[in-house]
């Protein structure tokens, strides 16, 4: 919903509430603050707001909401804590928060939503300069942690009378309130998803609940003679997710996570607890000739029992009719209801032409296996894909993420550039033959900040995709943690791995919630991030190159060796190159250095200016970062917050940099 049909639908102005304004006027004065911002005034001590001279007397929640977005200027604030900050002691929807927001709008003469921003699907910012100019000797809410509401909501019918104003009788009925307060608060975190605190350890997934029906697809198992159908089981599997997952009353679990499992001989039980959903579903594909039959089954994760089961004997012609009965069939069994519209919307299919579809599965089944000759057959597919049916949208970016990142490894800066820009023109292609493809907003938003730097247009994409997929994705909260994190808003971008994980615990998110740690110097917190992502996925560079990176930001060059000799590629030789420095094998150092420049010059040209950087040799550092320039570099976006160029900060070239890139000095 837009900031105009958020004013819209609460019609109304800052309403007067006597009883719970002397009410703040009491509780509050202990922590008065007085805030400046735009030409508004927040008087803490009596809920008085002040705008461009007219004065406004505000309610409790419109209060403690205007005074938390203060508290936490410049950063978006997530619905979650601005609901417990306005009702702290109640459960509210998010059209109370909506209305709460519009009002204050009102007030604040912000009907475009330019001074209360929302940041689409997560929450709201105050995008205004803010000055705190007084505060009371008492002590104030910390900026960045949570302020907890004075006392609990009125319930008592005589509410309205002063209560007698002996001290020892007020004594009792504060310390009453607190510990009723204290009570009622621990009662909702309980109940609420995990916060993001600053300094405590990485808390455990939390456990599904009946209450939010939730679903994992494991990759479905070939059973044709041959054995030759392993992408086309794996097609239908990852066809089923992308079906199920278009219902925002239902949790689905993202293809990495499930498909994690393969060859595993994890219980049913223990993948449903590591993966945080309440059913599985799973099946076998058996191909012969021009007929395939499916088995499926959805089983219960909290007694093992199925709760349905089917074969389906069919044509190959009829692959699109078997995955929608299977869709509506999970739907059945799961007693969901469908939303107008929300049926039509799950079962439309990528292409309507078999061979078209059958094409796109040998391309994904080619897509992520690493190698040189995957990504040519890959594109292959793809391309006879698109021949096939031209308005298949999918294929356009499919093929446009393999030509990006093909690009990368081009022998000229020109061939990056080329490669790049058509890359960007398929996205624009896919985009356009389909405008309600969440998917292809988010490769778009990713390819925008990773390789044109264009962090506007990437906000704008990932805005999208928010309003396109009701209820909160994985994929979308933490290609929004990257974005923040370029802009050096770690915490925010923490608080976002966090969500994630509380969605879909992959190897990916808790990874990036590590390396979020550990930038910012909370290594205990990063070490145990990272574990778990490598227990879910040891073979993944990046998360033995955090772990590393860790190690080596500790201080713990011998333990960084051990951990970078894990990692492969590039990444390894970076890594060796540093942690070998710092340990005082010079000659290592620089062995594995020229190894990295000889193998991956013309791919890992940021990470060689990193290394430089870390040796103190600060004009080869800005030499190899004009190259990455020059290569359109993603990791160029880290340069802001990494820590492996902190020996930079200090010449004038490294600002000019953030200046260019249009990042924030």
């Amino acid at each position: 919903m837009s900031a105009g049909e958020l004013d819209a639908a609460a019609g109304g102005q800052i309403a007067i509430d006597n009883r719970d304004t002397d009410a703040l006027s009491e509780d509050a004065s202990g922590r008065a603050g007085r805030w400046l911002f735009g030409t508004a005034v927040l008087e803490e001590s009596n809920a008085r707001l002040t705008v461009a001279g007219q004065v406004h007397h505000l309610d409790r929640s419109s209060f403690e909401l205007l005074r938390y977005l203060l508290h936490h200027s410049g950063s978006v604030v997530l619905k979650a804590d601005l609901m417990h900050a306005g009702w702290p002691a109640r459960v509210v929807s998010e059209n109370s928060l909506a209305k709460s927001i519009a009002r204050l709008r009102s007030a604040l003469d912000d009907p475009a939503g330019e001074k209360i921003c929302t940041v689409h699907g997560y929450g709201y910012r105050l995008c205004v300069p803010v000055e705190l100019v007084a505060r009371s000797t008492h002590s104030t809410p910390t900026p960045g942690l949570e302020p907890v509401a004075d006392s609990p909501p009125r319930s008592s019918p005589h509410a309205n009378v002063d209560p007698p104003r002996s001290s020892a009788r007020l004594l009792h009925i504060t310390l009453l309130s607190g510990l009723l307060l204290m009570l009622l608060v621990v009662a909702w975190r309980m109940g609420a998803e995990p916060a993001a605190p600053t300094a405590t350890p990485v808390a455990p997934a939390q456990k599904a609940t009946a209450t939010v029906p939730s679903i994992a697809v494991l990759p479905f198992a070939d059973m044709s003679q041959a054995r030759d159908q392993q992408y086309f089981s794996d097609g239908l599997a990852d066809e089923l997710i992308d079906q199920l997952a278009k219902l925002p009353q239902l949790r689905v679990a993202g293809r990495t996570s499930s498909f994690s499992f393969r060859g595993k001989n994890d219980d049913v039980a223990g993948i449903g607890r590591k993966l945080n959903v309440t059913t599985i579903l799973e099946g076998s594909v058996r191909k012969s000739g021009d007929r395939i039959r499916i088995t499926v089954q959805l089983i219960n994760v909290a007694d093992g029992f199925h709760l349905w089961s089917e074969t389906y004997d069919r044509k190959m012609t009829e692959l699109f009719e078997v995955q929608d009965d299977i869709a509506k069939s999970v739907v059945a069994a799961l007693k969901l209801q469908l939303l107008p519209g929300q049926g039509a919307a799950m079962i439309r299919h990528r292409t309507s032409d078999p061979e078209a579809y059958r094409q796109w599965l040998v391309g994904q089944s080619m897509h992520y296996t690493g190698t040189t000759d995957g990504a040519r057959r890959a594109i292959a597919a793809y391309e006879r894909a698109i021949a096939i049916d031209p308005k298949f949208a999918s294929a356009y970016l499919a093929l446009a993420d393999l030509l990006g990142g093909d690009a990368d490894y081009a022998d000229s800066g020109a061939e990056v550039a080329e490669g790049k820009a058509r890359s960007l023109e398929l996205m624009d292609k896919g985009i356009a033959l389909d405008p309600t493809l969440p998917a292809a907003y988010l490769a778009r938003a990713d390819f925008l900040y990773y390789t044109m730097w264009d962090w506007a247009g990437a906000q704008r994409d990932l805005d999208t995709f928010a309003r396109l997929s009701p209820g909160e994705h994985c994929q979308g909260l933490v290609h929004q943690a990257r974005l923040f994190s370029a802009f050096g808003r770690i915490r925010e971008a923490i608080a976002l791995d966090r969500r994630c994980i509380a969605v879909a615990p992959t190897y990916g998110a808790w990874g990036l919630l590590g390396y979020h740690h550990a930038v910012i110097g909370e290594y205990t917190q990063a070490r145990q991030a990272l574990e778990r992502a490598y227990q879910l996925y040891p073979m993944d560079n990046h998360v033995t190159w955090y772990l590393g990176l860790t190690s080596l930001l500790e201080g713990k060059p011998e333990a960084a060796i051990a951990e970078f000799k894990r990692s492969g590629g590039g990444f390894r030789l970076a890594g060796l190159a540093m942690a070998q420095h710092d340990a005082g094998e010079e000659a290592a150092s620089l062995e594995s250095l020229k190894k990295l420049k000889e193998r991956f010059g013309n791919s890992y040209a940021y990470q060689i200016a990193a290394v430089h950087a870390w040796r103190g040799e600060t004009e080869l550092a800005f030499d190899w970062l004009d190259r990455a320039r020059r290569q359109r570099d993603a990791s160029l976006m880290y340069m802001k917050f990494d820590p492996l160029l902190r020996k930079l900060h200090d010449d004038p070239r490294y600002a000019a940099w953030l200046k260019a890139m249009k990042l924030p000095p």
